[in-house]
């Protein structure tokens, strides 16, 4: 049958080169055409060096333009 399907981004981080990840975080995606997505992950601590990795969950063609990553120190 059908199943309801909701686009979404899946957010995991490394702090050591990738040799090991955080737990996946996931922000679900407004429908193509219904607004921007404009997503936020809080409280993922501190760190000298950091790689994020984000997967994309849709059925549809994935267009990232103009992204922006704003890191904001407590």
């Amino acid at each position: 049958g059908n199943l309801f399907y909701i686009p979404r981004i899946d957010l995991s981080f490394s702090k050591d080169g990738g040799v090991s990840w955080s737990n996946i975080v996931t922000r679900n995606l407004h429908p193509i055409g219904d607004r921007q997505n404009i997503l936020q992950w809080e409280g993922m601590g501190v760190a000298n060096d950091i790689c994020f990795k984000l997967k994309f969950w849709m059925r549809s063609r994935v267009v990232v333009n103009n992204a922006l990553i704003q890191v904001v120190s407590v």
